[in-house]
């Protein structure tokens, strides 16, 4: 199994878990930096997620993907980024 299938099993296994402790996904997916070939952004937006504890949400995520992933698979992942629920670009997104 080449690495982007393997991490993106690994990641549909966190995203499982976390939407059944904290509450559904608007959005968890991956992006592929247009820059940087081979290195991915993990994306995520839910209603749990807030700027009251934007902090806390993104160290749960990374806390709960960082023990699946292989060394190879981490440094694949250039960042987490969280996006608002209500930002007007998700909406574009999950249209697209």
């Amino acid at each position: 199994m080449n690495i982007i299938n393997s991490l993106i099993e690994k990641l549909k296994g966190a995203e499982i878990k976390m939407a059944h402790e904290k509450g559904a996904f608007d959005l968890f997916a991956l992006f592929m930096l247009d820059v940087i070939p081979e290195q991915w952004d993990v994306v995520a937006a839910a209603s749990w997620i807030t700027d009251e504890n934007y902090d806390a949400s993104l160290r749960y995520i990374i806390n709960c993907i960082q023990p699946l992933l292989s060394s190879k698979e981490l440094f694949s992942i250039s960042g987490v980024v969280l996006i608002d629920q209500y930002n007007p670009g998700l909406d574009a997104v999950l249209e697209a």
